[in-house]
């Protein structure tokens, strides 16, 4: 979802992106030293940019493997790859790095971090090696992601509410966390701002010409602004679902405690990022995660993937 929404970002600006062809359960050696082979040949490389962490908590519970080769083992091995290509690597990851216990303000990339589940307990400890491996590197952290894609988190809050809508039954939510829903399209936004560093908005970017002007390496932030509880959230999805018509009545949402959802992750209960350091090295408008989501339900982009979803329901509703 990322990697398609960052290449669309970038290629609005006819700035070349080259798919690395990874395999992320767990590409080989030699995998690694082809694509090496194959960046190291390429004309005009200036960023290797990484978009392949998990950012499902309760699949990572379950497969933790997984989560650790794509959070903790291939970023640092990304990073030092970027070190001898001579260019600037960045890695995207979560919130879950925190305890989720700093409710009075948001998280500063200064502040300690104690995850409470398998995957921020990954990725803190892929970003500590990658920026060992390579101290100009760049860790971006944002909030909860939503965007086009059918699985994990948001996609599941999305089947939940087309089930409820078409059987006519409560949707019962977790209300665990709070947090920043954060549209990829921004956070891709984000990432090419951190690419292409220009003062001023990233709509005034010239293109292909745009000079080359790098950030300090280390941790960033960026979400869209504000937060809500997941149960806020989910009722926000459901008022725009039915606004759109994109399900056919109301659905009342039902909130249980977590305890009765087998296989649930912890969650910080309060996870939400402080920006002030990326919104200092870069120029660009934010505005609240509300305004975003609508944006995005007025989208062909979502409408298509309520379709999708549909039709993953289909054979259990015929």
């Amino acid at each position: 979802m990322l990697g398609q929404a960052a290449s669309l970002a970038f290629g609005k600006l006819r700035v070349e992106v080259i798919g690395t062809g990874l395999e992320l359960a767990a590409p080989s050696a030699h995998a690694l030293d082809d694509l090496e082979a194959r960046l190291k040949a390429a004309q005009r490389l200036t960023h290797l940019i990484y978009c392949g962490a998990d950012f499902d908590p309760d699949r990572c519970e379950r497969e933790p493997d997984n989560p650790r080769y794509q959070s903790a083992v291939l970023p640092p091995l990304l990073a030092a790859m970027a070190l001898r290509l001579k260019v600037r690597f960045i890695s995207v990851g979560t919130h879950y790095v925190f305890s989720g216990n700093l409710v009075s303000r948001g998280y500063a990339e200064s502040r300690s971090c104690r995850p409470v589940n398998v995957l921020g307990r990954c990725q803190l400890e892929g970003e500590r090696a990658l920026l060992a491996a390579n101290p100009s590197s760049l860790v971006l952290r944002t909030g909860w992601l939503y965007g086009d894609e059918e699985f994990g988190p948001f996609a599941n809050l999305l089947l939940g509410l087309i089930r409820a809508s078409l059987t006519g039954t409560d949707l019962a939510i977790v209300n665990d966390e709070v947090a920043s829903p954060t549209w990829v399209r921004n956070l891709a936004d984000a990432l090419l701002g951190m690419a292409l560093r220009e003062k001023g908005s990233l709509s005034l970017f010239p293109g292909e010409n745009t000079p080359f002007l790098p950030i300090s390496g280390g941790i960033y932030h960026y979400i869209d602004d504000g937060k809500i509880s997941w149960a806020g959230f989910a009722a926000e999805n459901a008022r725009l679902a039915l606004k759109y018509r994109l399900i056919e009545r109301p659905v009342a949402l039902c909130h249980v405690p977590a305890e009765t959802s087998p296989g649930r992750a912890p969650r910080p209960p309060c996870c939400h990022l402080a920006c002030s350091k990326i919104h200092a090295s870069l120029s660009f408008p934010s505005h609240g995660w509300q305004d975003y989501l609508e944006s995005f339900y007025e989208t062909c982009t979502c409408s298509h993937l309520f379709n999708r979803l549909h039709d993953h329901l289909r054979p259990q509703t015929a």
